[in-house]
């Protein structure tokens, strides 16, 4: 039984892997070797899981016969709702890209600059300034410990030497 999906799932997929693709473009722009892994995975990955009329046979059978054709999923993976989660997954990737991944291209004095685009997440740390919450057990606020002798217990006095060593008697 082979699973059929949906005009809206095959249009929600289609959507999924054109967002991918453009986060790749945008991600890797400049970089050949990167980009052109990325949509080889992206298309590996998009026929296991995502079965279309071309999930039996490589997409890279003419170009690189090194490349395995893609195996489907297991039959339990390939339920319309795990079609759906995978879609959701590819979406999520696609925003990672484009938002937390950023490229590093060597410069000509051997230091590395980032190439930050426009849609790139810019966090500022004042968060990592902030000091973290201590968890004080309720009733405890403000109570300082210290060391109490027990009644009726004396301590010796003890002598001590200039560097905390016991002094000479």
């Amino acid at each position: 039984m082979s699973l059929t999906l949906t005009p809206a799932q095959c249009a929600r997929a289609a959507s999924a892997y054109r967002a991918l693709l453009r986060s790749q473009r945008l991600t890797f722009k400049g970089d050949e070797l990167a980009l052109k892994a990325a949509h080889q995975q992206t298309r590996i990955l998009f026929n296991r899981f995502i079965p279309s009329s071309s999930a039996s046979r490589s997409p890279f059978a003419s170009q690189n016969p090194l490349v395995p054709p893609p195996q489907l999923a297991p039959k339990d993976e390939l339920t319309p709702e795990k079609v759906d989660e995978h879609i959701d997954g590819a979406f999520e990737i696609a925003k990672f890209l484009r938002t937390n991944v950023v490229q590093g291209v060597r410069t000509d004095e051997g230091n590395y600059a980032l190439r930050i685009h426009e849609e790139t997440e810019r966090g500022d740390n004042d968060t990592v300034k902030q000091p973290k919450p201590l968890d004080i057990p309720a009733g405890n606020e403000g109570v300082r410990r210290r060391r109490r002798r027990r009644d009726g217990e004396a301590q010796e006095a003890v002598p001590v030497g200039c560097c905390g060593g016991a002094g000479a008697a």
